[in-house]
Formats: structure tokens, C-alpha cells, sequence
């Protein structure tokens, strides 16, 4: 069995490159109450977490790890059936994914991120209307 991880960079969020909601050049996500200015800040709190995870990774191995890398070097961590599906609008940011999987993360950074995770204070998710396309099973063939 596996499980798709959709978005798994949250949207782009996790990497680090938005630093506020003008920063979006689409008309998505800042439709996503998660993204409003008011619950951005609270959000942010995670990005920070991992990239000093990142920092961490990056003295040890020696590399020019981004934060995309070690969020998707963290997913595949979690289980082996795991498939995380990032978005991407260019070949260079596939090239930045796919290196994802020559990313090592220690137990250490593993905890990192989940205690992250856990401590986020959820604020908002996806927008009402998107709903009912969240959680859903596979279909059977």
C-alpha cells in the first residue's frame, strides 16, 4: 500500500520564499485561510523550524540543501509507501525535488520537524469550497 502526499511543500510555503501573502503571484492562495495575513504569521513559525533544520543538514553533509529538499527528504522518511507528489514550474525545480531523496536526515532532525509540526497552532486550511476534495479514499478499479 501507499499514500500520495499531496502538496507536500505546502503550495510552496515550506520552502521558505514567501515571507508575507503579497509575495503570492496567483490568484490561489491567497483565497486559502491559511495564507490571510492574519494566520500567515502563525504558519511562518513552521518555515523557521525547518530551515534551521536545513542549516543543521547543510553543516553536516556539506551541501547546498534547500528547505524543499529537506521537507521532502523528511516525507519519505515517514514510510516506505510513501509518494510525495510536489508541484513544480520548472525543470530545475524537479532536478532541486528528485535530489530530495540523497538528503540524510538524522533522528534528530526527524523530531525536529515533527515536534514543528505538533506545535503548530493550525491556522486556517484550505478555503470551504475546496472541502469536499480533502481525504479522499481510492476508488475502486
Amino acid at each position: 500500500m501507499s499514500i500520495v502526499a499531496y502538496s507536500p511543500l505546502g503550495q510552496g510555503f515550506l520552502t521558505g520564499r514567501f515571507k508575507s501573502p503579497s509575495d503570492f503571484k496567483d490568484p490561489y492562495r491567497p483565497d486559502r485561510p491559511d495564507f490571510a495575513q492574519e494566520r500567515f504569521e502563525k504558519n511562518l513559525k513552521l518555515v523557521h523550524s525547518i530551515e534551521r533544520v536545513t542549516e543543521d543538514v547543510r553543516k553536516h553533509q556539506g551541501k547546498d540543501i534547500t528547505n524543499a529538499q529537506v521537507v521532502l527528504a523528511w516525507v519519505l522518511r515517514q514510510w516506505e509507501g510513501v509518494v510525495p507528489i510536489p508541484g513544480t514550474g520548472s525543470a530545475d525545480r524537479v532536478k532541486e525535488n528528485m535530489a530530495a531523496a540523497r538528503v540524510t536526515l538524522t533522528d534528530e532532525h526527524d523530531i525536529a520537524i515533527r515536534r514543528a509540526a505538533e506545535a503548530r497552532e493550525v491556522a486556517g486550511q484550505y478555503a470551504d469550497y475546496m472541502a469536499p476534495l480533502l481525504n479522499k479514499d481510492t476508488p475502486e478499479l
